[in-house]
């Protein structure tokens, strides 16, 4: 699967900004305020991206090529940025990541024709490369093993809540003003990039100061935990990544549903990520890393295989939604663990690598779901997702050998 301008932006960690009991960092409430705001086209671009561009005459192919396109910036920049936050300092990047999301925006906003909105999103994979990382490793640097979870977590519902919101505006417009309702939505979500940009160039301070003549800076050497759990990751982003594309698509064919309806299955799993996150950061904590990991990773690979099975909407709509709760468990515990491992000077590499692996599976993983649907069955789709799921859950304890007290050891 990321996006009401008040001054005062409400709480974005569960119900009150916090993690686990203690004040956020000034800085950590500057990125979250900042991720709700650009985060805001989030929902709206998945399901109206392939309508835009069809609009403009693509057909299938093209439309791959839009997703393809946002892949590779992702596979090519991430580690990239990685070595450029622990190179330069988090800050830039965090900044320079807001500019591309407001000239994303832009470009969507202008974009008549379908070369435009190939730069566009081009244009918008770069600027998500470089917020993972730079969100990732400032919280990394603000927080200890005691409270990484929990705020990784936050970070998700800050995202998951503006994505909400933004879907709600532009879904609204496309009920009013069908015909304007794309370069108006896109147009309104670039100014408030703008604002984003602005607000967190005063407010944001630099987190981690690089010494030009720091060695650990330039021999950074990944730790072996880091390169097992690259492994783990490529696994599981292969198995999450099988079936996303796919969902719609499967429920239409199987219950010949209209585009609304579609939307309206969505929206539990809009729900789960803009408000259960912090509380789900919270309960990893207490788990543990490698608990976590294997616990929400086990329970998505299980619903997956059950989705076929089930004989109602309501109930796949469920247990997906479900599944999406064991998967961000699984995540915020993942990153937790990059930020614990890495070190301050190498944790951008880290992120990077790990965001890299992630990326690889999610880019093999729609092209071979697509082949097992069109060729061996939809169901079939499912249940390769979650033995890739389990297989991953399974690795944790039996490849990564996590400390016993592993969110205080890896330090």
């Amino acid at each position: 699967m990321g996006h009401s301008l008040p001054l005062e932006l409400p709480a974005l960690s569960g119900t009150s900004d916090a993690v686990n009991g203690e004040a956020t960092p000034p800085g950590l409430r500057v990125v979250r305020r900042s991720l709700l705001l650009v985060a805001l086209p989030m929902v709206f671009v998945t399901f109206g991206l392939p309508l835009r561009a069809q609009d403009l005459g693509a057909g299938g192919f093209e439309i791959g090529v839009l997703f393809s396109l946002f892949t590779v910036a992702l596979l090519i920049l991430r580690p990239a940025v990685g070595w450029g936050v622990d190179r330069f300092g988090r800050r830039r990047f965090f900044l320079a990541s807001l500019a591309c999301y407001a000239l994303t925006n832009a470009l969507y906003a202008l974009a008549e024709g379908l070369w435009p909105l190939y730069v566009a999103r081009f244009v918008h994979g770069v600027a998500l490369a470089g917020m993972l990382i730079s969100t990732d490793t400032i919280t990394a640097d603000l927080t200890d093993p005691e409270t990484r979870t929990a705020a990784m977590g936050s970070n998700m519902a800050s995202q998951g809540r503006g994505g909400m919101i933004g879907a709600f505006f532009a879904f609204t417009l496309v009920g009013v003003i069908p015909l304007h309702a794309w370069q108006l939505s896109f147009a309104t979500f670039a100014l408030v990039a703008v604002v984003a940009c602005g607000y967190a160039a005063v407010r944001l301070p630099e987190t981690y100061l690089p010494k030009p003549d720091n060695d650990a800076v330039r021999e950074f050497t990944m730790p072996s935990l880091l390169n097992r759990l690259t492994v783990v990751v490529v696994i599981a982003a292969l198995g999450t990544s099988f079936v996303q594309p796919l969902y719609l698509v499967y429920l239409q064919s199987r219950f010949d549903l209209e585009m609304r309806v579609l939307a309206g299955a969505f929206l539990p799993l809009g729900l789960v990520y803009a408000i259960l996150p912090g509380y789900l950061g919270r309960l990893a904590q207490r788990l543990g890393r490698a608990r976590s990991m294997t616990l929400g990773w086990v329970g998505t690979g299980v619903l997956y295989f059950s989705i076929p099975h089930l004989p109602t909407l309501i109930l796949i709509i469920a247990l997906f939604t479900l599944s999406a709760i064991g998967s961000i468990i699984a995540d915020v515990s993942r990153n937790a663990l990059v930020g614990d491992t890495a070190g301050t000077e190498g944790t951008g590499r880290a992120f990077g690598r790990i965001e890299f692996a992630s990326g690889l599976g999610a880019a093999i993983g729609p092209l071979a779901g697509g082949l097992v649907y069109d060729l061996l069955g939809k169901e079939l789709v499912f249940m390769v997702t979650g033995g890739f799921v389990l297989c991953a859950a399974a690795l944790v304890p039996l490849y990564l050998r996590l400390p016993r007290d592993d969110c205080k050891s890896m330090q």
